[in-house]
């Protein structure tokens, strides 16, 4: 039973994760009328958003991975 219950905590973080993810990569890009400096910083916060949720959504889906396959194996 506690396996199913952390699987199923593990899926939602996980659609959540998915969720901040696609969020950071559909973003607009608020680079028009900024300075060129600034428009450097926003270009590396775009990157480092999409590389952590990204980062964080993997680490995710493996444990996600290794949940389902404990709550199999405890089915079998």
């Amino acid at each position: 039973m506690a396996a199913q219950l952390l699987g199923f905590i593990t899926l939602l973080i996980f659609c959540i994760s998915c969720q901040g993810l696609i969020r950071s990569l559909s973003a607009n890009s608020k680079w028009a009328g900024v300075k060129e400096y600034s428009q450097v910083a926003l270009k590396v916060e775009r990157k480092y958003k999409i590389f952590a949720w990204g980062l964080l959504t993997f680490v995710i889906f493996i444990h996600l991975v290794v949940s389902f396959l404990e709550v199999l194996s405890a089915h079998f």
